[in-house]
């Protein structure tokens, strides 16, 4: 019977019964047991501060032969960085066969180089450090090897002058930047791979920087390295930069001023109902406060936002008072396209066919109910808006019944508002889209046939503040399959995360745990449903997973971990590829032309210097050669 009662069932393995049955028995020993001893709020994530002094393992020694076998399998977003070692610069190009220099996601490409280049100058320094001055470098690579050639005594070794500097050689990385590797899609399959052997050589492909989401499958890009997505890369050049001024002895406020702007203010808004909109009234009823010494009235306004933020002592109190309710929104993109041949709603193939052979009424629930119809063939942002719609009807449906039932009654008809659609996800248009008006006049159009049947797939504008008042988060994957801003924003949100699991993931997802940090839910959101009910029925259990999440955020604005992540793709990362390369041999004029051999169809659009942190970029741009 100990042993029995040793084996409760754990949250991977849930029952909804048995658990809930559990949880009536005995709840303080349950919580006891939900939370692992070898984990605590205070250290959320050991597994990143380990990895820090792990050395990184080595990768597959490369060449650039198989920079050359990788580059055809890429059709959009992959850059070349190369390291000239007689300029003694970091040089970036782009082939424009596959990325024109005007392309809108040009600048993310500018943000990275600039943090490489310092990275490796840095941390290395004794492989990029130049060719010395008095070295006799010809940069058409006549010939010249710095060698004595009148003289030759026919060992290599004596033949070198004695004061001969230290030549450093050539470097060549590949850098992709996009949401999700821009591999072409055969090379994407695992059937279709096998089919083009000589095309899709995956497992000689040269190690690639992958800015963005990662496969989980290995076998689909053996080289790929996860680094820091692209838009915090800027942030970690702003924390090397100012990581000084972050100092124990230094006030509380000096120190937040020097986190960045990817990760400000997380350890203020984490847990906080009203996040950073109620942080701005609290300190304007501090500074009513003040002034109702002469006569204002700021003590009624600092009693009325007072913040309860989940990790503090009234955290169970704080998440009762929010909206039961899984809330999302977000933007209409595609989804992994290369792995799931899904897509937005067409009302004119999913939902008109379906009505005119009469499946559904020409009706609100008829559109709604053919949208489940189409499943299999939506986008998961989209399934969750099929769920909605019919929720939404479904809860009309209830309310009408219980304000029937209380049509005579002597009180007032409230019982209709003790609950809510279990979820509303919706979509939520933008002002532009990258620029693009007639695109975007096309989402907008999609929409229109669903609204003449009262289903409204898009809905109110929430900011994150809106959100952090709801119980219930989701963060369905984009183009890329994730959404890395939205899962770092809603793990800080009071509510508990369902963190939508798919073949992609990105740089921190290394360091969340399932039933730890967030509720897990498929790519196919089959279990979304289920999810939801489980937790409801177990608010305790959901609510030490908000706080774990709450406390990861909040640990994410710290010196830890921002040192922490810089060692580990920064340094580590980046001495793996280093350490794998080797460099083109031969005298300068083979050296050089296998450089240009190499850079053929490739079009130079940046140089950096690598020298100086305390520029927002070191690096010049060309411009557009076209």
């Amino acid at each position: 019977q100990q042993q029995q009662q040793q084996q409760q069932p754990k949250l991977e393995g849930f029952s909804l019964d048995d658990y809930g049955q559990q949880q009536q028995q005995n709840q303080q020993s349950r919580q006891e047991q939900f939370i692992p001893p070898q984990w605590s709020l205070e250290h959320p994530s050991p597994r990143l501060i380990a990895l820090q002094n792990i050395p990184p393992s080595p990768l597959p020694s490369y060449n650039i032969d198989n920079i050359r076998l990788t580059l055809p399998s890429f059709y959009r977003e992959l850059f070349l960085l190369y390291y000239h070692p007689g300029n003694d610069e970091f040089q970036i190009f782009i082939d424009e066969k596959r990325d024109k220099w005007n392309n809108p996601n040009r600048n993310r490409i500018n943000v990275v180089m600039g943090m490489l280049a310092a990275s490796l100058r840095t941390n290395f320094p004794e492989r990029f450090g130049g060719i010395d001055e008095n070295y006799n470098n010809n940069e058409e690579g006549g010939g010249s090897n710095g060698h004595n050639d009148d003289i030759k005594s026919g060992n290599e070794e004596d033949d070198k002058p004695i004061n001969e500097p230290k030549r450093h050689k050539d470097f060549y990385l590949l850098v992709s930047t996009g949401d999700e590797p821009k591999l072409h899609c055969q090379c994407v399959d695992p059937e279709t791979r096998r089919e083009a052997p000589n095309f899709c050589q995956n497992d000689k492909f040269a190690p690639i920087l992958q800015f963005g989401s990662v496969f989980r499958d290995r076998s689909i890009l053996p080289g790929l390295i996860t680094m820091p997505v692209w838009s915090h890369v800027s942030c970690f050049r702003e924390w090397v930069k100012h990581r000084n001024h972050y100092d124990s002895s230094v006030g509380e406020e000096r120190r937040r001023r020097w986190i960045p702007e990817c990760f400000k203010g997380m350890d203020r808004v984490a847990g906080v109902m009203g996040g950073e909109d109620a942080l701005k009234r609290k300190r304007r009823s501090d500074h009513d406060w003040d002034d109702s010494r002469e006569g204002g009235n700021g003590e009624d306004e600092e009693e009325e936002l007072q913040i309860v933020s989940t990790t503090s002592p009234n955290s169970e109190e704080t998440w009762n008072k929010l909206i039961p309710q899984i809330v999302w929104r977000g933007t209409d993109f595609e989804f992994l396209h290369c792995m799931y041949r899904v897509r937005h709603a067409d009302f004119d193939m999913d939902i008109e066919p379906r009505l005119r052979r009469g499946s559904h009424g020409y009706d609100t629930r008829g559109v709604a109910s053919s949208l489940l119809d189409a499943w299999k063939r939506l986008t998961p942002r989209w399934r969750a808006f099929a769920l909605t719609a019919v929720a939404e009807l479904d809860w009309k449906d209830s309310s009408s019944l219980v304000e029937d039932d209380h049509k005579n009654d002597a009180q007032d008809p409230t019982e209709n508002q003790r609950s809510l659609p279990w979820i509303d996800s919706k979509f939520t248009l933008r002002e532009a889209f990258f620029g693009q008006a007639a695109q975007f006049d096309r989402i907008n159009i999609r929409y229109l046939p669903f609204e003449e049947y009262d289903v409204h797939p898009v809905g109110e504008r929430m900011s994150k503040s809106d959100l952090s008042y709801y119980k219930y988060h989701v963060d369905f994957g984009g183009g890329g399959g994730t959404t890395y801003e939205g899962t770092k924003d809603k793990l800080a949100m009071p509510g508990v995360l369902f963190h939508h699991i798919t073949p992609t993931k990105d740089y921190f997802h290394a360091d969340i745990t399932p039933w730890i940090h967030y509720i897990p839910i498929d790519t196919e959101l089959s279990d979304l449903r289920e999810k939801f009910e489980w937790a409801e029925s177990h608010p305790i259990e959901a609510r030490l997973i908000s706080e774990r999440a709450t406390s990861f955020a909040q640990f994410m604005a710290s010196q830890e971990f921002l040192d922490g992540m810089y060692e580990r793709y920064f340094a580590n990362s980046l001495r793996r590829v280093v350490d794998a390369y080797v460099p083109s041999e031969g005298s300068d004029a083979e050296v050089e032309g296998k450089k240009q051999e190499m850079l053929r169809g490739w079009t130079l659009i940046g140089k950096c210097d690598g020298r100086n942190w305390f520029m927002h970029s070191d690096c010049s741009y060309v411009k557009d050669p076209n």
